[in-house]
């Protein structure tokens, strides 16, 4: 009877630990699904992150943040590949991950520029914003040009209370018309140049290495007053 019930007992036990690795494939298939999900969290958290210190900076003309996203964006979405493939292709993850990966590099190093330039366009709208007291008080000729260059100028409480920062405030008086202009930042030593036109009634950035703006604002402020915003 023993010798009988061999073969069906084998075959159960074959059965079972095919059972086994079934059930311990399927639990790594989830615990390694876990682990994906977890990091392209932490990755969107962390972009998520860097785009609110890039609104909220000085405008500028690039930014040492910037530099994150060329580890940040590849990998989200290197990331959703392997979820993708994990969950829906299976079958194609040996054979095509290392040219997903590849792609997954030049589109996020791609989206840096088009992301860069929405945060940058944000951080110019709040920078604006915060100043638009002190033009419009400009505008309204409420302010009195200092008696010698590089003296501060007497303003306004309501004036005072505004969006400052570690940068100084200049105010260069022409004839017909007054510039606002302050240091930003880039990415590099140089720095930028952000500047009012009460002209053109619009804000300007450029950066310090661009020689023919650095002419241009020159020439623009050239003969002019110069008064410290404090």
């Amino acid at each position: 009877m023993a010798e009988g019930n061999e073969p069906i007992n084998t075959a159960e036990n074959l059965h079972k630990e095919s059972e086994n690795l079934a059930a311990l494939k399927h639990s790594l298939i989830h615990k390694t699904l876990m682990i994906d999900v977890s990091v392209l969290v932490l990755y969107l958290i962390g972009a998520t992150y860097v785009f609110s210190i890039l609104v909220s900076l000085r405008p500028n003309a690039g930014s040492w943040y910037l530099l994150l996203y060329v580890y940040l964006f590849p990998g989200i979405l290197n990331r959703l590949f392997k979820l993708l493939n994990r969950s829906v292709i299976k079958k194609y993850e040996r054979r095509y991950r290392w040219s997903f990966l590849l792609l997954a590099i030049v589109v996020g190093l791609t989206l840096i520029g088009p992301v860069s330039s929405v945060a940058s366009d944000i951080a110019m709208d709040r920078f604006e914003r915060a100043y638009q007291p002190l033009v419009d008080t400009l505008h309204e000729n409420k302010i009195a040009i200092c008696d010698k260059p590089g003296d501060a100028v007497d303003i306004p409480d309501s004036t005072q209370t505004y969006m400052r920062g570690p940068e100084t405030i200049w105010i260069h008086f022409l004839t017909s018309r007054f510039i606002i202009s302050t240091r930003g930042g880039s990415i590099d030593i140089d720095g930028s140049t952000i500047y009012y036109d009460s002209e053109k009634q619009e804000w300007n950035l450029f950066h310090n290495d661009n020689q023919a703006k650095a002419d241009g604002f020159n020439l623009l402020i050239e003969n002019s007053k110069r008064c410290k915003f404090s």
